[in-house]
């Protein structure tokens, strides 16, 4: 709804509260927390907050945090960083399937940004083939990317 500065005042309250450590999932507000941070253009709180919950992709928030930063960097043409990210997130044992093939395709982004297409596409097209899911938009956003000629 547009109100990121509440959700950033609302999750810095849970998380220097006591209440945040009991029953209350620190990781859910850490990463709202973060997605707020970064719109309203404060990259280096969201980082930080995206970095602490990457560091475990095993989680849900921790596989989202690494495609989000990802993502973000690329965006701000910070290239190698991304694809550090990105690598992180495909090597990782992640268990959230549609979070790792996110990471793939935006490690297919991040080749064509370096002027790779060839390797972008191969990414691309083992994805299409091998990915288990049927979520429609993760195929959407391969085929869009395999018919755009860049």
């Amino acid at each position: 709804m547009g109100r990121y500065a509440d959700v950033v005042n609302v999750a810095d309250k849970m998380l220097s509260s006591t209440a945040a450590n009991t029953g209350t999932n620190i990781d859910d507000v850490r990463f709202m927390r973060a997605m707020a941070n970064e719109r309203l253009g404060n990259i280096d709180e969201a980082y930080s907050d995206w970095e602490k919950l990457a560091a475990n992709m095993t989680d849900l928030n921790g596989a989202k945090s690494a495609y989000y930063m990802g993502q973000s960097l690329l965006d701000r043409g910070k290239t190698e960083r991304a694809a550090k990210v990105a690598d992180s997130l495909i090597s990782s044992d992640t268990p959230h399937r549609y979070w790792l093939a996110r990471g793939f395709i935006l490690y297919s982004d991040i080749l064509r940004k370096q002027g790779k297409t060839f390797e972008a596409n191969e990414y691309l097209k083992s994805l299409r083939s091998n990915y288990p899911g049927t979520e429609a938009d993760i195929f959407e956003m391969i085929d869009t990317r395999l018919n755009t000629k860049k």
